[in-house]
């Protein structure tokens, strides 16, 4: 039964992957589609209300957003020192085609806002069950790998953004609270996408 709610997700994925290969310069376009229908599709699990009201926990919040942020920083340290090695591991991300303002605008909505909604709705929220322990950690694994897939297409690249989730994973297994997997997510997307896309905004006003 859970397959065949998530089959959906799954198909739209696959399409996604084809775009990569085969039709780079659209796959900003399927990539927003992608997380759009994500964000509809596991609407039941996400609430403005109950995001907002996390924000007066403190215990069950913010410290899980802290704790959780600087183990995903802590990982990607080590992701970068195994690169002086294995130069692979952090290789391998998937570039999307931008062609004026209006695509840097979508490029910000796609990875920095709707992005961490979709990918943890999907990817945690509704691939980890807990009815079985050892299920569950065979679920957070592919979901990670699926995860990774979306940004990464080189082996040791989706190894190496496996590694980066891992707090994530641990923090919502713990937790069971999607909005702390939401939150550091958007942290991480602000961390790797916003500064790209203010530079380029301001140098194309001064043109």
């Amino acid at each position: 039964m859970k397959m065949l709610k998530l089959l959906p997700a799954f198909i739209f994925e696959a399409a996604l992957l084809v775009t990569f290969y085969f039709y780079p310069r659209h796959v900003l376009y399927v990539l927003l589609a992608f997380y759009i229908f994500l964000a509809v599709y596991f609407h039941k699990q996400f609430s403005m209300k109950e995001f907002a009201q996390n924000f007066k926990n403190l215990h069950g919040y913010w410290i899980p957003v802290l704790l959780t942020t600087v183990g995903l920083v802590a990982c990607y340290l080590i992701r970068e020192l195994i690169a002086i090695p294995l130069p692979g591991i952090s290789e391998g991300v998937t570039s999307l085609w931008t062609s004026g303002t209006l695509d840097l605008v979508i490029l910000a909505i796609t990875r920095i806002v709707i992005g961490p909604i979709g990918k943890e709705l999907l990817f945690r929220g509704a691939m980890i069950s807990f009815d079985n322990k050892q299920r569950m950690i065979l679920d957070a694994l592919v979901g990670a790998l699926l995860c990774s897939l979306v940004t990464v297409h080189t082996p040791l690249g989706i190894i190496g953004m496996m590694l980066i989730q891992l707090p994530i994973i641990v923090s919502y297994i713990k937790n069971r609270n999607i909005y702390v997997a939401i939150s550091v997510s958007f942290i991480w997307a602000m961390w790797q996408n916003a500064l790209y896309v203010g530079a380029w905004l301001f140098r194309s006003t001064l043109d």
